[in-house]
Order: C-alpha cells, then structure tokens, then sequence
C-alpha cells in the first residue's frame, strides 16, 4: 500500500524518467539505422541510450524504494 501511494506522489517525476527511457530506447533503435552510414554515429547512440537506460531505471526505482 505504501508503494502505491509514493508512485501516486511522484507521478510527475515517474512519468518523465519513462518518457526518457524511451527515448533511450529509440536511440539505440536509431544505432541499428545508422549503422551502414557512419559506424562511429551508430556506436555513439548504442552507448547514449545504454547510458539514459541505466540512469532511468535507477531513479526509477530510487524515486520509489529508497526516497
């Protein structure tokens, strides 16, 4: 019940870190489309949406659990 209620409180905030790790998601996506143009292009956007994944999924559950 506790953790319903904090995602009810932090709605907002939630909603943007999902919002991010999508555009995460299409980053890399965007990597494998890229990728027969310019190999450095296509690895530079691998690494940014791995990177925005794990930042979005620790505050996720930081936001939740632990604040």
């Amino acid at each position: 019940m506790e953790i319903i209620k904090t995602v009810k409180d932090r709605s907002p905030i939630l909603l943007g870190l999902v919002i991010a790790l999508m555009v995460s998601v299409v980053l890399i996506i965007a990597g494998f489309k890229v990728k027969s143009q310019s190999l450095i292009t296509s690895v530079l956007l691998w690494i940014i949406g791995v990177v925005g994944i794990l930042i979005c999924l620790y505050l996720i559950l930081f936001s939740i659990f632990l604040a």
